[in-house]
């Protein structure tokens, strides 16, 4: 799944830039899940729009607090359950299986995800903007934040549907394996992001998305570590291979 997060100041039109994203992904035939960071939560505000995602097209809808999580889903009823951003991060990887994740908030986060700034005006965006930016929604360019963040292109606030997913089809990735592991050769998932954003990798540098050994539970893939992946892989061949029938191949191990 690929997501990408929305930011701006207060009323900067986030909630509608992100419908339109979803109608525009949505037309496309992808699946899609909408989180919306309430900081300052109130029923009115935070719920009608996370409802109003639900109703058109999302998969599932998540209204984000400080210290619990209300989801608007066609599987399940509402959840509640405490959450820091790092568990977001887990949890994104776990319990996501659309197409595209649109995440509304988080500007004082750093999780390894492209961001679009729904900009007001450039004095108060420019502190939102930083080496995730991949675009940014304003009137006009702004020449001096381009110079310093080159992957961030500019978006004209009159932006279609069918252009803005397009656009983040385009500049979105497949979300990273938030093990922190080192693995592709940076200290964390975080600076392989920024990495892949600059053009200098791609996905198929983080190891946990391209292993040849995956577990699944309930259809939901589970990050592993190399070691972690040889050990299972080690331990499973280790023990067929002793029994009538064995032939190398591939291997689909089932346990209900």
């Amino acid at each position: 799944m690929k997501p990408v997060i929305f930011t701006g100041v207060h009323n900067s039109g986030k909630t509608t830039i992100i419908l339109r994203a979803l109608k525009g992904l949505t037309k496309k035939g992808n699946t899609v899940e909408i989180i919306k960071h309430a900081e300052n939560f109130t029923v009115s505000s935070n719920l009608k729009d996370t409802e109003l995602f639900s109703k058109n097209g999302a998969v599932q809808s998540i209204a984000i607090l400080s210290d619990k999580i209300i989801s608007f889903t066609k599987r399940t009823s509402i959840k509640n359950c405490e959450i820091t951003d790092k568990e977001l991060l887990q949890f994104l990887i776990l319990s996501s299986t659309s197409d595209f994740i649109l995440i509304e908030g988080f500007k004082n986060s750093m999780l390894p995800i492209p961001k679009i700034v729904v900009c007001k005006d450039e004095t108060n965006n420019f502190k939102l903007f930083d080496e995730l930016t991949v675009g940014y929604i304003a009137k006009e360019r702004y020449k001096e934040i381009e110079k310093r963040f080159p992957a961030a292109h500019h978006i004209n606030p009159d932006v279609n549907e069918n252009q803005l997913a397009s656009f983040i089809e385009k500049n979105t990735f497949d979300f990273l394996g938030g093990l922190d592991c080192g693995e592709c050769g940076y200290q964390d998932c975080l600076g392989l992001a920024r990495a892949i954003i600059e053009g200098k990798e791609t996905t198929k540098s983080c190891r946990s998305l391209t292993s040849n050994v995956e577990l699944y539970i309930d259809n939901t893939k589970i990050p592993m570590k190399d070691f972690v992946r040889s050990i299972l892989k080690g331990t499973v061949e280790g023990f067929i291979k002793n029994l009538h029938g064995w032939k190398k191949g591939e291997i689909t191990l089932k346990i209900k």
